[in-house]
């Protein structure tokens, strides 16, 4: 849990917050890696609110897509529903819709009208392992979303308040330049290698019946500790997929930039049958 160091109004509030983003660019320019930054900011964001769960989960900027994560809270084999729930079920605040609306930063409670059983991600995932309420943000700079923090709080725990909103939104733009530099360190360092790799998927989309050498090496590259049943890169496209199958047209073929050493994007491509390739 993180330790609380709650910021007051005036000018010690503001003080306060002016040093955990001084803190959150240090660190970016600091770390090695995105992985490193996300682990590192859960301490730094914990001197600014409560939160009992954490996730910080980059984004590519082109479609949208999660790829990959860091943070804790979430048992693994939650993680699955959770991705289908974001890109196949209707639901409260979803990530995509955080990157283009007016407000970038939304607290399910208020979403909710404070009924956090309507969110189907409440309802199915959150609620019954205890978390009472959930805020989300995109993590937007120049116009673009590199990422998506969330941070949960126990049932116990009071909602985030509209106050708890700004303390996280302020600083979502020193967090969104973290992983933009992160990811600019990462590509400029090795070159990407244009070998195929191939997956083949069950139908629901969770479970790899088959895949080659490439994809198994690609598969440990993938860039986040959340990666159980999948890299949540991987669970993000395949769902992605589902749903726009789902939709009865012949969809674009879904894509995710990734932070990996010689993968630099994913595509993924419905089957007749209807399984999935991911190439």
């Amino acid at each position: 849990m993180a330790k609380v160091r709650r910021s007051g109004g005036g000018g010690h509030g503001q003080h306060a917050l002016a040093g955990v983003r001084r803190q959150i660019l240090e660190l970016g320019h600091r770390t090695s890696d995105s992985s490193e930054f996300r682990r590192e900011l859960r301490a730094v964001l914990g001197r600014l609110l409560l939160f009992d769960g954490y996730c910080v989960s980059p984004a590519d900027p082109a479609t949208l897509l999660v790829t990959g994560s860091v943070g804790d809270g979430l048992p693994p084999d939650k993680a699955t529903r959770l991705f289908e729930i974001e890109y196949l079920v209707p639901d409260y605040a979803k990530m995509a819709d955080l990157a283009v609306r007016e407000s970038n930063v939304a607290r399910l409670s208020h979403e909710t009208d404070h009924q956090p059983e309507k969110s189907a991600r409440m309802r199915e995932v959150l609620l019954p392992i205890g978390y009472g309420d959930e805020i989300r943000c995109a993590l937007l700079l120049g116009g673009s979303c590199w990422g998506y923090l969330h941070l949960l709080r126990r049932q116990d725990r009071p909602s985030f308040t509209a106050c708890d909103a700004d303390l996280v939104r302020e600083p979502s733009v020193d967090i969104a330049f973290g992983l933009r530099l992160a990811v600019l360190r990462r590509a400029s360092s090795e070159p990407a290698l244009d070998v195929p790799g191939l997956l083949l998927f069950a139908e629901d989309g969770t479970r790899v019946e088959s895949m080659n050498e490439p994809a198994r090496r690609w598969l440990e590259e993938l860039d986040g500790e959340l990666a159980e049943p999948l890299p949540h890169a991987v669970l993000a496209v395949v769902q992605r997929a589902r749903a726009a199958g789902d939709d009865g047209a012949d969809p674009e073929v879904p894509t995710n930039a990734v932070a990996a050493r010689s993968l630099p994007s994913i595509a993924v491509r419905p089957l007749p049958d209807p399984r999935v390739h991911l190439i």
